[in-house]
């Protein structure tokens, strides 16, 4: 989904301010689409993806994904611009759904003097910013449950009560889990869930997921581990 923000912020930012939609965005968001929907499992919406080692191991270690809610999502987009393309005026009715992230900014915009999305995600490196599709000037986004705060790019700030000896150690302890997490053993907990996030003030790393790609073993290892750091 990442991959294809830039095409998705593209086509909100043409329809906000009413210029026509070429089709290479419908295209590349199609291509996209077919890409993972052909290296599901047949007949399911399941990725499953081989981790990556730097030497050759035995068992191969392998992460699952259920990315039916990103091919949901092609498919609004799809059926959005195929919308606002059409001459069909009876076909109305598909707006909402399909189009959440306009909507947004037209409601940001014209209803209110100040709107903010708050998330638990960082700000940058996979963060809120890296995902978003709605232009800036609309929304401010407080990352890392408010820590820090984006209202445009010259204009940024963060909570001040963490100190830089707080931030230094935390710095020294995210190193000290990406150089784990290379190890062949631990390297599954960077692909499973939302694997480890560098937040302002705080690291999150998962040790499992829905589809229990991690055996009990290795994940209760893991906690033991992080307990004692």
């Amino acid at each position: 989904m990442m991959r294809t923000r830039n095409v998705r912020r593209q086509i909100v930012e043409r329809v906000l301010k009413g210029i026509p939609i070429r089709s290479h965005f419908a295209i590349s968001l199609k291509n996209a689409m077919d890409s993972l929907a052909l290296s599901c499992e047949a007949g399911k919406s399941i990725i499953t993806l081989q981790v990556p080692s730097a030497i050759d191991t035995e068992p191969k270690v392998f992460a699952k994904f259920d990315i039916k809610n990103e091919l949901d999502e092609f498919e609004k987009d799809l059926s959005f611009l195929k919308f606002i393309q059409s001459d069909d005026v009876y076909n109305v009715e598909q707006f909402v759904d399909v189009c959440i992230y306009i909507l947004q900014a037209q409601f940001a915009r014209r209803c209110a003097q100040t709107c903010a999305i708050v998330t638990t995600s960082p700000l940058m490196h996979l963060g809120i910013l890296d995902v978003g599709t709605i232009p800036e000037g609309y929304y401010y986004y407080g990352a890392s449950v408010g820590r820090e705060w984006f209202i445009d790019p010259s204009n940024k700030f963060k909570d001040t009560s963490i100190s830089e000896d707080e931030l230094a150690l935390l710095d020294k302890i995210y190193e000290e889990l990406t150089k784990l997490l290379e190890q062949p053993e631990y390297k599954l907990f960077a692909w499973v869930g939302s694997g480890l996030q560098k937040h302002y003030g705080h690291i999150t790393v998962a040790r499992q997921d829905v589809f229990q790609s991690v055996s009990q073993q290795l994940s209760a290892k893991l906690y033991a581990f992080l307990y004692f750091f």
